[in-house]
């Protein structure tokens, strides 16, 4: 019994140092290993996390099967591998940031697990560097249980890399990555010392017409790695890819099935001695790119109307300028009176500009100006089509001249653009365009003035055809009533109104065409923030975009708003705030100009007016400010 312990002792041991060693091996050898430099290939970040900002946001997960070469395959192993990443970040007031995690599974039969997580940030400085770090941990499981003298548990290790890549111009990327950097201890025995060695590696990629070529390097303590391939690339189509390197020849072909998902296929065959035990390596993934493209990156090499180098940066091809440092929000207090002894008709004489301006005005409702019914009942007075009336009318005007009504439609607008406001002409309008309808029915009330009637109907005219439909109701009570109404535009006694006083155009935008028509067309968003970086105002609409050129669509006057009515304790926004322009170009970056401060600012301005006849003693009443004389 004690022989047969012993010996079953010795193959444990025999059998742990074995497994223990392919540990070691697999450990510090990444199964993995990319060229960092390869923009197209998913797995990179795997690798080199300054690969992040110049591939499109992506999830990519895939599968590989390693074969060691040994009898039976005892130690044949599958590694399973992710990455999830994102680009266009911002974190405070910079931006070009990419986030992302990675991860992979290693299988070796039932004898050892390694689980490998990392996160991965980068940050591209301008158009052609590009750094990034990575941060993870790597947990070990192997059973070891059964086995004297070595450690039980399994160990979580922490690990560091970095990467940083270069476009050394539109056809060449250079890269460089590191991984391993802290060198965690991997031993299995208790108080033992086995660390990893870092992992170096180095790559370039060289993009020709359709095809694509590359180079990498590895170094991983005595272990060198290097490999070529060439790649016959279609954008938005997929590749097919010839490698050869210092152990294996790989075939590899990636195809965009569309919305932005690519099945990708890669076989590896060992040109070593591995090769009369090892059937090769095949491996399969799936990539989801979340910008649905067929490719993870833009091939600049094809872009043939770029230059070798911008004039400047393109960050600086688009700015924004406002036309005043400080905006000012106006309280108007307005109070008029106007005498008794002014008419409606003096008041009608009057230029609108000087009696009040526009934001003083309240236009009486169109349900108003066209009710059909009076303090509850049907209004009074003669009806008649408007047909028939404004055929009268007509005739009436033709023989005696008396309503001096101008004949062309131009006239005709210029007449009721005198006394009556836009929402006033706009409800004629809409009133106009219903009178086409099969089923309308309507009626509207006028004064017992024919020039008036006159005038309404010609202007009705002007929008749509005038039937009996529409009927006509005369009321004289209305005449009476409107001795502080212009048209139908009433003037109140006290008016308060709240404005932001802006130019019309408060942001000019320029944008300098020729260098951008270099690049392609752009797309950019207005922005303007408050002091504690809120977003509070954004308008995508600001350039054009087409294949040839950039085209500024229009100037912007911020439609700020704010608060109506009478105060109640509390003001519209007021302060610091910042605007800027957030763009992206063909070149698929994304740029933002210098933010500048625009101060908003709040005023108060009394406006008190009186309407008084000339030669009238105006009233002594310190309250009033200006004087207008009716003549």
């Amino acid at each position: 019994m004690k022989a047969r312990t012993c010996q079953s002792r010795l193959l444990a041991v025999s059998f742990a140092l074995l497994c223990g060693g392919v540990s070691v091996a697999f450990a510090q050898q990444r199964v993995t290993t990319p060229n960092p430099a390869d923009l197209g290939d998913a797995r990179v970040n795997l690798v080199n996390p300054a690969v992040l900002p110049l591939q499109d946001p992506m999830f990519f997960v895939g599968t590989s099967f390693l074969h060691a070469g040994l009898v039976d395959n005892i130690f044949a192993a599958r590694n399973n591998m992710f990455s999830l990443t994102t680009t266009d970040k911002r974190v405070g007031v910079m931006g070009d940031f990419a986030f992302g995690v990675t991860g992979e599974y290693l299988n070796i039969r039932a004898l050892q697990n390694n689980l490998t997580l990392n996160g991965v940030a980068s940050k591209k400085f301008g158009d052609r560097l590009s750094l990034g770090l990575s941060l993870g941990v790597l947990n070990q499981a192997l059973d070891v249980s059964s086995v004297e003298d070595f450690a039980t548990g399994d160990p979580l290790l922490f690990n560091l890399g970095a990467g940083a890549i270069v476009m050394a111009s539109r056809n060449l990327t250079l890269a460089f990555a590191v991984n391993n950097l802290n060198r965690p201890n991997i031993s299995f025995f208790h108080n033992g010392s086995e660390r990893l060695k870092r992992f170096y590696s180095a790559g370039a990629t060289i993009g020709m017409s359709t095809f694509r070529g590359g180079l990498a390097m590895a170094q991983e303590g005595e272990d060198f790695l290097s490999q070529v391939f060439l790649e016959a690339f279609a954008e938005e189509r997929g590749f097919l890819k010839l490698a050869y390197g210092t152990e294996t020849v790989t075939f590899e072909g990636q195809l965009h099935v569309g919305g932005g998902v690519s099945l990708n296929a890669r076989y590896a065959y060992p040109v070593t001695q591995l090769s009369q035990a090892s059937s090769g390596t095949p491996e399969i993934s799936l990539l989801f790119n979340f910008r649905k493209h067929g490719s993870l990156y833009a091939a600049r090499w094809l872009e043939t109307d770029m230059p070798m180098a911008p004039a400047y940066s393109l960050s600086n091809a688009f700015q924004v300028q406002s036309l005043l440092d400080t905006l000012f929000i106006l309280d108007k207090h307005i109070h008029r009176k106007v005498a008794a002894d002014v008419s409606q008709k003096d008041l009608a004489e009057l230029p609108k500009e000087l009696l009040f301006s526009a934001d003083s005005l309240e236009p009486e409702l169109p349900e108003r100006i066209f009710a059909a019914r009076q303090n509850g009942a049907v209004a009074s007075g003669p009806r008649m089509g408007a047909a028939r009336l404004l055929e009268r009318l007509r005739n009436e005007n033709t023989n005696t001249g008396r309503f001096r009504i101008p004949e062309d439609s131009t006239g005709i607008v210029k007449e009721m653009e005198k006394n009556h406001t836009k929402a006033y002409l706009a409800s004629f309008q809409r009133l106009a365009r219903r009178m086409n309808e099969p089923n309308f029915r309507s009626s509207i009330v006028i004064p017992a003035d024919g020039r008036r009637a006159y005038l309404v109907l010609r202007y009705l005219e002007l929008h749509g055809a005038v039937t009996d439909r529409l009927q006509v109701i005369v009321d004289s009570t209305r005449a009476q009533d409107s001795r502080n109404l212009l048209g139908a535009t009433k003037i109140p006694e006290k008016v308060f109104h709240r404005t932001l006083s802006a130019p019309a155009d408060t942001f000019v935008f320029s944008l300098n065409v020729e260098e951008t028509r270099r690049w392609g067309p752009v797309s950019g968003t207005f922005v303007i923030e408050d002091a504690e970086g809120n977003i509070v105002f954004a308008d995508s609409n600001i350039v054009g975009r087409s294949p040839a050129n950039n085209q500024i669509l229009r100037k912007l006057a911020w439609n700020w708003k704010v608060q109506q009515g009478m105060p109640s304790g509390s003001l519209a926004p007021q302060g610091n705030y910042y605007y800027y322009l957030v763009w992206k170009s063909a070149d698929k970056n994304t740029y933002h100009s210098p933010k500048k401060r625009l101060t908003v600012d709040h005023k108060s301005m009394p406006i008190v007016i009186r309407v008084s006849k000339d030669g009238h003693e105006a009233a002594s009443d310190a309250r009033y400010r200006a004087t207008i004389l009716v003549h």
